[in-house]
């Protein structure tokens, strides 16, 4: 009698126990499904025209970020469609990762004493992604890059109404301050960009708009001259390697 009694104690002691695990584990999954649901990277700030009735600009931004090698910040900007009524917005906000910043449609660039010295577009586009030095915690920057590169939808290539993600972007260029802004590809779909030669060349993977099989190529931007160079070589010694496997 006694030892049954013992069991039945230690079986609800075990139930109890097991019990407030599974309490334990289902709130810290819906605390982490909530926190990567809602997280941007930086806290998100808005500044909204009501101008317009029933929808708003809103525009969206993070704290401002260090550019590394100067004493100077860079503020991204982004802009939504915001419906009043449903509180719904178009666009998502801008997000960090890996040197780059991602779906933005702006950048203002702040002295060492977060002064405003120069906006970077004075026209409507999205810039797609951009890469500067950072310098953050995570990862240590390029520190011989002296420019910052952007990919950029100019015009609304696809006609629905708005430039965004979905339209043909370009590379930029500009120094680190935002100045002498200026375009560096046309018709090329970009795939990847990274500095190289101590930041003396930008090294550019790209498509053509007319692969069938998305072959990817590359190409060298050549940042004082601003020449861009197609490494078509490469290209030639794929195909030539590429006629030894044929049948």
């Amino acid at each position: 009698m006694k030892l049954d009694k013992f069991l039945k104690i230690l079986w609800l002691i075990n139930g109890i126990g097991l019990l407030i695990i599974l309490l334990i584990a289902a709130f810290v999954a819906i605390s982490e499904i909530d926190y990567i649901s809602g997280w941007t990277g930086h806290d998100s700030y808005a500044y909204t025209d009501q101008s317009h009735e029933g929808t708003s600009r809103k525009l969206t931004y993070q704290e401002p970020e260090p550019i590394y090698g100067t004493e100077n910040f860079l503020l991204v900007i982004n802009a939504e469609n915001y419906d009043l009524n449903s509180g719904s917005s178009s666009y998502s906000d801008s997000y960090f990762s890996d040197e780059r910043y991602y779906s933005c449609v702006n950048v203002i660039f702040l002295n060492t004493e977060l002064r405003p010295v120069k906006t970077l577009l004075d026209t409507k586009a999205f810039i797609n992604q951009f890469k500067f030095p950072s310098g953050n915690l995570y990862n240590m920057s390029d520190t011989t890059a002296k420019h910052i590169v952007y990919l950029i939808a100019t015009q609304d290539t696809n006609q629905d109404g708005n430039i965004d993600f979905s339209d043909d972007t370009d590379l930029f260029i500009s120094d680190l301050s935002g100045n002498d802004l200026h375009q560096i590809t046309n018709d090329m779909v970009i795939s990847d960009y990274v500095f190289i030669q101590k930041g003396q060349k930008l090294r550019i993977d790209y498509l053509n708009k007319n692969d069938v099989e998305s072959t990817k190529h590359f190409a060298l931007y050549h940042i004082a001259e601003r020449k861009l160079e197609k490494l078509s070589g490469i290209d030639e010694s794929l195909n030539a390697i590429q006629t030894l496997y044929k049948p």
